[in-house]
């Protein structure tokens, strides 16, 4: 495990991507977004210290489905 400085609004995962990487945040909140179909994006989950980002990899995931 390894501490990685993360920048506001920066993407942890693309879809069609590997995964790579699982993130346990320490401070601050993750939002997941999704992209509607006319182009805004809208929050639809959120992990903050308590979580894991990336548990589709405990799921034998390998990328986040676009």
């Amino acid at each position: 495990m390894e501490i990685l400085p993360l920048k506001y609004k920066q993407p942890l995962y693309l879809n069609n991507q590997p995964i790579e990487y699982v993130y346990f945040r320490k401070q601050g909140v993750v939002s997941f977004l999704t992209i509607m179909g006319y182009g805004s994006a809208v929050e639809v989950g959120t992990v903050g210290n308590e979580g894991m980002v990336g548990l589709s990899v405990l799921l034998a995931a390998n990328s986040i489905p676009g």
